[in-house]
């Protein structure tokens, strides 16, 4: 069994609770305050968690949904850290595939938007990668500058 040490939720709920609320209302936003209250709480419970060898592979779907949800460079740099973390202690490749999408996909809306990340406009943001057909790894893929 994969235990969450010190938690009784791992973020495994609330990372559920965005991915539906984007499914059920496709033009939902990172902006949105039901988004901004589920981002807070999700990383409220992941800066919690005991990270643990075998919980790599486990973490990696919650963690993906959580920095397509963020919208500051902090809550960012938070995720960041964690996952390269997880990767240092897990050494779960997946967990590195996460890492490197979230940060292509952040220095790809850094460039396109320099004043901040969803900060309100209609255009697409990174919540949208939930709901593209391409899926995450390919939305980060197809958001990275062209070398």
């Amino acid at each position: 069994p994969h235990r969450f040490r010190g938690l009784e939720n791992p973020p495994h709920f609330t990372a559920a609770q965005i991915l539906l609320l984007k499914n059920i209302r496709p033009g939902t936003r990172s902006f949105h305050s039901e988004v901004r209250v589920l981002v807070q709480e999700a990383m409220a419970i992941a800066t919690e968690l005991t990270i643990a060898p075998n919980c790599g592979f486990y973490l990696c779907w919650p963690l993906a949904i959580l920095s397509c949800a963020v919208e500051t460079a902090h809550d960012f740099i938070l995720l960041r850290t964690m996952l390269q973390k997880i990767w240092i202690v897990s050494q779960c490749g997946e967990v590195r595939r996460v890492l490197q999408a979230s940060e292509a996909m952040w220095r790809a809306t850094q460039r396109d938007h320099p004043g901040g990340i969803d900060t309100g406009s209609e255009q697409q943001g990174l919540l949208d990668c939930l709901d593209n057909p391409a899926g995450f790894f390919q939305y980060a893929l197809s958001s990275s500058p062209d070398e």
